[in-house]
């Protein structure tokens, strides 16, 4: 009998230093950016209930909410995901603060993920061309 792995919540907290929340907003949600700054060949839309594909179809999933410019969910899976298990959600919430955006990624999933970037305090820096 399998059993399922117990599902958890990630916060992830990212610091992007001179993006705003739309810049991020359309990199996820537009083919051609979300292609331009993973490098990765990526199919996406800015419906809701819209399917998608990321990093050359490694990554699959759907838009469940879009709130412009402040909120992403959707749910995903790899093509590595066990057959008959459900899809990871990701929510993520754009924001502007002082001198610089962030987003934070709740993060719905089986198991847990350490960043290179990742900083003490959970923050994590990257940027987007």
């Amino acid at each position: 009998m399998r059993t399922r792995p117990r599902t958890g919540v990630i916060r992830h907290k990212v610091i992007i230093p001179a993006a705003t929340p739309e810049d991020v907003y359309n990199a996820i949600l537009s083919s051609k950016e979300h292609t331009e700054f993973t490098g990765s060949q990526a199919s996406c839309s800015g419906r809701v209930g819209e399917k998608f594909t990321a990093w050359d179809g490694y990554i699959s999933g759907k838009n469940i909410e879009l709130h412009r410019n402040s909120e992403i969910v959707q749910e995903w899976k790899t093509t590595e995901w066990p057959e008959g298990y459900p899809p990871s959600i990701l929510k993520i919430s754009l924001k502007k603060t002082r001198r610089r955006h962030r987003t934070q990624n709740d993060s719905f999933e089986s198991s847990s993920f350490k960043s290179r970037n990742m900083m003490r305090d959970g923050t994590t820096r990257i940027g987007i061309r």
